[in-house]
């Protein structure tokens, strides 16, 4: 719950394990030179793929690890990932779509799973949204269209108590 933890993990993703990996091929550049002019260079399929390449190759399965959490009364969304939790304890699945970090918006879209044993009431269930240290410029938080107020200040969790239901969807956005 500490979110200094988050912030560092968010910044570790998406500067180090994914700047790896050239987005038009794929490949992978093992080294990544940090002076001024430098610049990358990836491996290729058939003629650059080195010994090097293979070490860290496992950090791209770091994708979806740590975008929620959860304690038993509560939901927490970390990462701005493309991604669905199936949290089939509780019998709630939730969607998030982002082009994160082109723009700063996240939608989530709540659903609830009702073949679980014993399924959440939703609006049940607090869902803390991390507010990033970098976000500056403010948060906007709108449950189906309409905002809410967000006391909170960056470097801690949004906590969001609104009563849900399937189909409701929660828009994020720090500008």
């Amino acid at each position: 719950g500490d979110i200094k933890f988050a912030d560092f993990y968010e910044k570790a993703l998406y500067n180090h394990i994914l700047g790896q990996q050239d987005p038009a091929t794929g490949m992978i550049a093992y080294f990544l030179p940090m002076l001024p002019g430098a610049h990358k260079v990836y491996s290729t399929p058939d003629s650059s793929f080195w010994c090097c390449v293979g070490s860290g190759f496992e950090n791209q399965a770091k994708y979806g690890e740590a975008i929620y959490y959860h304690t038993h009364n509560e939901l927490y969304v970390n990462l701005f990932i493309p991604s669905e939790l199936n949290w089939k304890e509780k019998g709630l699945v939730i969607k998030q779509e982002t082009s994160f970090p082109e723009n700063g918006i996240s939608t989530l879209t709540v659903f609830s799973n009702t073949v679980a044993a014993n399924p959440v009431t939703i609006r049940s269930l607090p869902i803390k949204i991390r507010y990033p240290s970098w976000a500056v410029n403010g948060a906007i938080i709108k449950v189906n269209g309409k905002a809410i107020k967000v006391t909170a200040k960056p470097g801690s969790y949004i906590s969001l108590s609104a009563t849900l239901k399937s189909g409701d969807k929660i828009e994020i956005n720090f500008p």
